[in-house]
């Protein structure tokens, strides 16, 4: 799905640079922006890869499309980053993966997410994880992406919400 470079980014180990994230969309399925899924961290590991093998402009695209995504789960995160990647790293809202976090390959992929979703159902788990600004709020203020002004979320954090960076300056990345 992704090229030689993503793809080590993404599944390396953090002690060598990397994320530590599976590249498989499906393996995340069903289970919400969390942070222990993907984080600030992860985003600007991506970044500063995209930048030293693509370049500062696919960069600041990037940053773009992290501000842009309107649940930041590492479901829709990946697919969204794969279309990203196969548009040259230029970002445009169309490329916009809707899958609401759900998605899977298989039939192992496929049993976990409905069995996911049957333990949010059951109480197990009483509201769909959304930590969104909270994953993305510390890699967007280090671009200097500014929130929505007045509004704020449960972490502190700005309303980043979908399209809704204010006053984007890529700096000098």
């Amino acid at each position: 799905m992704f090229s030689q470079f993503l793809d080590r980014v993404l599944t390396e180990s953090s002690l060598k640079g990397g994320c530590g994230m599976s590249a498989r969309p499906g393996f995340y399925s069903g289970r919400g922006a969390t942070s222990s899924d993907l984080n600030s961290k992860s985003l600007e590991r991506i970044f500063q890869a995209i930048v030293r093998n693509v370049s500062a402009e696919a960069g600041t695209e990037f940053v773009k499309m992290v501000a842009d995504i309107p649940v930041l789960s590492a479901t829709d995160f990946l697919l969204t980053l794969g279309k990203f990647e196969q548009n040259n790293f230029v970002w445009s809202k169309a490329l916009l993966s809707d899958h609401g976090g759900r998605y899977f390959e298989n039939k192992a992929e496929a049993f976990g997410t409905v069995m996911e979703a049957l333990s949010s159902v059951s109480g197990r788990r009483a509201e769909r994880h959304d930590e969104t600004s909270y994953i993305r709020g510390e890699f967007l203020r280090s671009h200097n992406v500014k929130p929505k002004p007045g509004v704020m979320d449960k972490y502190g954090y700005g309303g980043y919400g979908y399209g809704g960076y204010d006053g984007f300056d890529g700096g000098d990345e």
